[in-house]
């Protein structure tokens, strides 16, 4: 763990308290609670037989969930990125895609190779064609890039690995121009963003790129970008003025809420301004909650039920999926016009079982397989 003589001997400048504390933070107590709350709201997308809600846009639009993982994950996985540089002068790329692999694979893989095997038993099975005219995808980690018949939330683990792949290699052979390198991507996906831009490009073979461009390239560099402003003093100055109000989490979170709420051309996924003012939103309510431990919000987002949630959330989301369908059988008597008006009884019920399924997956098959990481640590 580094500690603040540590981070004084690499910034022996440094003299903001504040920073000097956040360098020295080796975890974020509040992260894991912020991961709790965007897989319940994915769960609630993919559980929620209702009409759009046309009171409470928020409520139809749970998908964003995916998108403060997005955000989350280009802050971690920068942070860890740029720490190293900092501790050890470079950054190796094979430790980190070991690290990464050891962490993503083991479980996405058994579960396609137990859904394969499956398949191929009972290959008559409901959803066996859909399931193998997908798996070149899913095996490949393409599926954001065609429109998965099966195992659909497999698209955006697609998108973060493909992140996973391309952006360590900009901070370790272009560290220098990575700020210009993410205001590319920012601002193009901002262009795109754009009605005009958006009807013409509409319907032509950039369409899908576009669209992928905004809702996954775009909130996973902006949490690349908080990263390397918090790793920066002087950013880290004049950001923590605006976030460390105790309240600010609440602050945050209120306007996440809010911006979901704006109405949109397409509400189904929710684009253009709408979106953005939603990520703009997400990185206000990360700061807020990693800038300073100790604030509104750390009582609730560091609970155990949240933390543990946040902790085995890779495996329900990769698990619910699959348990949804389910769920919908097993709550069948109850009758499908009733459970639209009432789909917190799916919710609770997919958000248990998937849970113990995770957590079985994580104590004994992804917690072993995790402990071999430590052959792959940097080393100061």
């Amino acid at each position: 763990m580094t500690t603040t003589d540590d981070l004084k001997t690499l910034n022996p400048a440094a003299t903001f308290g504040p920073w000097q504390e956040f360098m020295a933070n080796n975890f974020f107590g509040s992260l894991n609670g912020i991961r709790a709350i965007a897989i319940l709201a994915v769960l609630w997308h993919h559980v929620d037989r209702g009409s759009p809600s046309t009171v409470l846009l928020m409520l139809n639009h749970g998908h964003l969930g995916v998108d403060m993982f997005f955000i989350m994950s280009g802050f971690l996985i920068v942070t860890l990125l740029v720490r190293e540089r900092d501790r050890s002068g470079d950054i190796s790329l094979p430790k980190f895609y070991s690290r990464r692999s050891l962490r993503i694979f083991p479980l996405y893989y058994a579960i396609l190779g137990l859904l394969t095997v499956a398949f191929l038993v009972k290959s008559g099975a409901n959803k066996a064609d859909d399931f193998f005219e997908s798996l070149p995808f899913l095996a490949t980690y393409t599926g954001n890039w065609v429109e998965l018949s099966f195992f659909s939330v497999a698209w955006s683990l697609a998108a973060e690995e493909q992140f996973y792949l391309i952006w360590p290699v900009v901070e370790k052979f272009l560290a220098k121009t990575w700020g210009v390198i993410a205001g590319v991507v920012i601002g193009l996906g901002f262009v795109l963003s754009m009605e005009p831009v958006r009807n013409i490009i509409e319907d032509s073979w950039f369409s899908p790129v576009s669209y992928m461009w905004q809702i996954a390239a775009m909130p996973i560099v902006i949490g690349a970008v908080v990263a390397h402003l918090l790793n920066n003093e002087k950013a880290f100055r004049a950001i923590h003025r605006y976030v460390t109000h105790r309240w600010s989490p609440v602050i945050g979170l209120v306007a996440v809420l809010a911006a979901a709420s704006l109405p949109s051309d397409e509400p189904s996924v929710m684009v253009g301004f709408p979106r953005l003012a939603v990520y703009v939103a997400m990185t206000y309510f990360l700061l807020s909650c990693v800038v300073v431990e100790d604030h509104s919000m750390k009582g609730i987002l560091a609970s155990k039920p949240m933390a543990r949630i946040g902790i085995v959330s890779y495996g329900i989301y990769l698990i619910h999926i699959l348990v949804v369908p389910y769920i919908g059988n097993l709550l069948s008597p109850i009758g499908q016009e009733a459970l639209a008006e009432i789909p917190v009884v799916s919710l609770v019920g997919t958000l248990i079982v998937s849970w113990a399924l995770a957590e079985v997956s994580f104590r004994l098959f992804e917690q072993p397989i995790l402990s071999f990481r430590k052959y792959f640590s940097v080393t100061r």
